[in-house]
C-alpha cells in the first residue's frame, strides 16, 4: 500500500432492476477490489446545516486507480473493507463526481480526487 493511503475498498457497480410488480430492487456486483485510498470528511456549507444536514455525509478521497480502472459518476460505490477498526468500515459511499489530476496516465504518481456521499442502505436490505 501506498504511503498515505490507509483505506483498502472493494468498488461496487449498481445496476437497477425493475420486478413485473413495479418495485425496485438494486444489484450490484464487486468491479475492483483492494484499491488503495484516502478518506476524508468534507465540511458542510451553511447552505446543508440550513436545510437540515446535521452530520457529515460528504467526503473527498484521494484514490490510486489501476490501470485500465474507468469509474463512473452515480453508478459506483466504494465499500470499505480494511483496517476493520475503522469507523467507515463495511459503509457505502456513491460516487458523486471525480477530479482528473494532470499527470500523465503512465506516471505511477497519478492519483484520483473523488467526492463521495455516504449512502445508508434502508431496512438493512442485502444487495445480490
Amino acid at each position: 500500500m501506498t504511503a498515505g493511503f490507509v483505506l483498502s475498498a472493494d468498488v461496487w457497480e449498481f445496476t437497477d432492476a425493475y420486478d413485473s410488480s413495479g418495485g425496485y430492487t438494486p444489484s450490484g456486483t464487486v468491479v475492483y477490489e483492494n484499491v488503495s485510498l484516502r478518506l476524508q470528511n468534507s465540511p458542510n456549507s451553511l447552505e446543508m446545516n440550513i436545510q437540515g444536514y446535521e452530520t457529515s455525509k460528504f467526503f473527498s478521497a484521494t484514490v490510486q486507480p489501476r490501470p485500465g480502472m474507468n469509474l463512473i459518476e452515480n453508478k459506483h460505490y466504494f465499500q470499505v473493507t480494511s483496517p476493520p477498526n475503522h469507523r467507515n468500515y463495511q459503509k457505502m459511499f456513491r460516487l458523486v463526481s471525480i477530479q482528473e489530476p494532470n499527470f500523465h496516465p503512465a506516471d505511477k504518481r497519478r492519483y484520483l480526487i473523488v467526492n463521495l456521499e455516504r449512502s445508508d442502505l434502508s431496512h438493512s436490505e442485502n444487495f445480490q
